[in-house]
């Protein structure tokens, strides 16, 4: 299975436990043969995957937008927050 793990733009500008979470699950579903990529907007086609994970509670605009561009490609939310 293709998945593509999205976050809001400076997810990894200060990394901390919601990077981590992103990372240790990218890892564990690779070695599970999954094919996990985190989007790159200069080298993905969104539509190319079978499931768009999304991790934050930042940037709601985007998830409209990936919807919008990849109507037919389930598409999940973990809300990662920070206080």
């Amino acid at each position: 299975m293709r998945i593509l793990f999205s976050t809001y733009a400076m997810a990894f500008q200060n990394p901390g436990g919601g990077e981590r979470v992103i990372l240790d699950l990218k890892k564990a579903l690779n070695n599970r043969k999954h094919d996990v990529q985190i989007y790159n907007p200069w080298r993905h086609n969104i539509s190319d995957f079978d499931v768009i994970h999304y991790f934050s509670t930042l940037e709601l605009s985007m998830w409209t937008n990936m919807k919008d561009l990849a109507p037919g490609v389930p598409f999940c939310v973990t809300p990662v927050m920070k206080f």
